[in-house]
């Protein structure tokens, strides 16, 4: 992560729309949150963007208990159409966009389980009709061991993903790794060093953008 050594992409998404990526407890909230405060500091709007809210995920996990894979589709690309549009609205406004996972999540999921898993024209019409070519700028990959993110997502009490097989979130994790060797718009992180460390890091990044 020293940023003297690694030539950074340029942005080639939205401007000011940044994403994180990566599994249940590699620390994308933490490290929103602490870019989110250091943002307004300085001057700057910021909207957090989240597919559903706390309260929607509650919610949520009671319905897909006894939901199937394309019941949980719909609702969830529901949410991200929601999150979709304000998205928009914010940037609209000259807001600072920090998204809690964006599209990959998708992709991620259904490429790998259930009925659309060897169906990726359908897939893709799919997202597309969903977010439409609202790209971030920069999705910052928070990259770490599964094992290591299971303890931590135990530690704060697991919710209905959390509560998945180590497997699960491999295969999850090993998507996250594919898709940041492919896209250049993804910078990789590794999440097991310090959160100080981390947002320092990114915070450099999405300043050096906003400035150029």
């Amino acid at each position: 992560m020293n940023r003297e050594t690694i030539q950074l992409p340029s942005p080639n998404g939205t401007e000011n729309f940044y994403a994180f990526a990566g599994i249940d407890g590699s620390g994308k909230t933490t490290l929103i949150n602490s870019l989110s405060s250091e943002l307004r500091i300085a001057g700057h709007d910021v909207f957090i963007s989240k597919a559903y809210t706390p309260e929607h995920k509650d919610a949520f996990s009671q319905f897909i208990e006894t939901a199937d894979d394309i019941e949980i589709m719909f609702m969830f690309q529901a949410f991200q159409r929601r999150q979709r549009n304000n998205i928009l609205a914010r940037l609209a406004l000259g807001s600072v966009v920090l998204a809690d996972r964006w599209n990959e999540t998708f992709e991620a999921y259904h490429s790998q389980n259930g009925d659309l898993s060897n169906r990726p024209s359908l897939r893709a019409a799919i997202d597309d009709l969903t977010v439409g070519d609202l790209r971030p700028a920069r999705t910052f990959y928070l990259r770490i061991k599964p094992s290591v993110a299971m303890r931590r997502t135990h530690s704060r009490g697991a919710d209905f993903f959390d509560v998945k097989t180590i497997d699960y979130h491999q295969a999850q994790a090993d998507y996250y790794d594919k898709r940041a060797d492919e896209d250049d718009s993804w910078i990789t992180i590794d999440a097991h060093r310090t959160p100080a460390d981390i947002m320092a890091y990114t915070l450099n990044i999405i300043r050096d953008d906003i400035n150029s």
